[in-house]
């Protein structure tokens, strides 16, 4: 399981108002989609190229590669979850929260990190 999916699931299964207001916004990738994960779900799966192109429109609030494959978060994805009234959550990485500092986003950040690295390895 992955550090993702238990940020994911642990959203999910919260039921109070304040949780329901929140959704993640949904990224684009390069890699393959794995077992049960459906293109526009989880992710929008991509070619390099078509990412590529999409970087070069500056279409991208951030993005970054990561073990050969390319991830970013959309500006018009950011705005899907805004439009249905959300507010939106983005699973990024260090160098994605220092594209987005560097935003008029007026962002909140929050770093979730194992209490240790054996608990992490388990």
């Amino acid at each position: 399981i992955s550090q993702s999916t238990l940020k994911y699931t642990y959203l999910r299964d919260r039921k109070q108002p304040q949780v329901e207001a929140l959704l993640f916004s949904v990224s684009h990738t390069t890699r393959s989609p794995r077992p049960g994960e459906k293109n526009g779900v989880q992710y929008h799966f991509v070619t390099r190229e078509q990412f590529i192109k999409l970087i070069e429109q500056n279409k991208f609030l951030e993005h970054t590669e990561f073990s050969n494959n390319l991830y970013g978060t959309t500006i018009d994805a950011v705005r899907d979850v805004i439009a249905q009234g959300k507010v939106c959550i983005l699973d990024i990485e260090l160098e994605g929260v220092k594209a987005v500092k560097k935003t008029n986003l007026n962002a909140r950040f929050l770093f979730v990190a194992p209490p240790s690295l054996e608990v992490l390895e388990s």
